[in-house]
């Protein structure tokens, strides 16, 4: 020591000891530094706790440090994951959650904010899209049709993703337009954020399971046609109300509906606009499974991890295969579509059941007929 004495002088230094040499340390001791220390285990019994201590509170033992990952299953149940960390719908969220609380805690893999409205994460190639509007019942807006586009055309040229798994926050998957935005915003001839997201749609060549609970309104069901797998909750109820607002089928399902349950049940589907169940969606073809509402996430995963293991290249030529013979129709079906649309979301009669709907009264369709100027 004589040397490092010597060579160190004029600099403040001092010998390093070893915990147990410290611990031992008689004047620590003496000052009541030193606690006890709860499941460390081997001989380190003690450990060094603060030197302040406050009159009247009484010095409690130390816990040992957490081994790397020893609790990495009870903090993921805590933020909503199940067994095999994969995250749960919550039942109730709140937007400000998704502003700085909900699902930005640390996830398996990679995550990425698209807007508030919509959430993503890609989990060893499942791309998890969610819908997070739950106080609006995930009605989407014309920016969320837009951020929904570039997600899957992003997604289908990203090789890290091979499958999407879509699903919404809260009690329901989409309640289809968000009306106030629509009125102030309706789809025009030509393009749209309403025609950008039906095109992605078309063009995506990945597999897309949906997990659909609660209501599946207008858009939120005909979207569904464009899925390989909808499992549904036993709460889900589905509408097609567009005859009840003055308007006509979107997202091609004019043609995909009736070609694949008929057209006579289509039509009653279409032309009356009523609700109808999970059994029943089932029983049309509408859905691949019901499953309880409280398998309903798992269900949907556990197909989206089977796809994401099969070969990649005959996955997506299996696709294509599939719908080479009716693609080109579905096409068709949404430029008539969308033609139609854009002249009856502009009438008196939608003017008026959109304001009904708004003004929760019943609408009035005796009113003289007038066109209604774009805004």
């Amino acid at each position: 020591m004589a040397h490092w004495y010597e060579a160190l002088s004029g600099f403040t230094f001092g010998a390093v000891r070893g915990p147990r040499e410290v611990i031992n340390d008689p004047q620590l001791k003496a000052n009541d530094i030193v606690v006890p220390l709860e499941g460390a285990g081997g001989k380190l019994t003690s450990t060094i706790s603060s030197p302040i201590q406050v009159h009247g509170v009484a010095k409690v033992p130390a816990r040992r440090a957490p081994e790397l990952g020893e609790h990495n299953e009870e903090i993921l149940r805590e933020l909503g994951f199940g067994a095999k960390g994969h995250r749960r719908p919550a039942r109730k969220r709140h937007r400000a959650e998704s502003q700085g609380t909900r699902g930005l805690k640390q996830r398996p893999e990679s995550k990425e904010r698209t807007m508030t409205d919509i959430i993503t994460e890609n989990i060893g190639g499942i791309l998890r899209v969610e819908l997070n509007r739950p106080g609006s019942k995930n009605a989407l807006t014309g920016s969320m049709y837009t951020s929904l586009a570039e997600i899957f055309d992003k997604a289908d040229k990203d090789d890290s993703v091979r499958v999407v798994l879509w699903h919404g926050a809260g009690d329901s998957f989409s309640a289809g337009n968000d009306v106030g935005d629509f009125l102030k915003n309706p789809p025009g001839p030509g393009e749209s954020p309403q025609v950008r997201l039906m095109d992605a749609f078309v063009r995506f060549k990945k597999p897309i399971v949906a997990a659909v609970q609660g209501a599946a309104i207008g858009g939120g069901t005909t979207m569904l046609t464009h899925c390989d797998f909808v499992y549904a909750g036993e709460s889900a109820k589905f509408q097609l109300p567009f005859i009840n607002l003055a308007l006509v089928p979107e997202f091609g399902s004019s043609y995909s509906l009736p070609a694949r349950i008929g057209y006579l049940r289509a039509a009653e589907l279409y032309l009356l606009g009523e609700r109808f169940g999970a059994a029943r969606a089932a029983e049309l073809g509408l859905v691949t499974r019901v499953v309880p509402d409280q398998n309903l996430f798992a269900t949907a995963m556990e197909t989206a991890q089977r796809l994401a293991a099969k070969p990649g290249g005959a996955l997506l030529d299996s696709k294509r295969l599939l719908k080479q013979g009716f693609i080109d129709q579905v096409k068709a079906a949404i430029k008539l579509e969308m033609q139609s649309f854009s002249e009856h979301v502009r009438s008196a009669d939608a003017k008026e059941a959109l304001s009904a709907f708004l003004e929760k009264r019943p609408p009035n369709f005796n009113k003289p007929k007038t066109q209604v100027a774009a805004e």
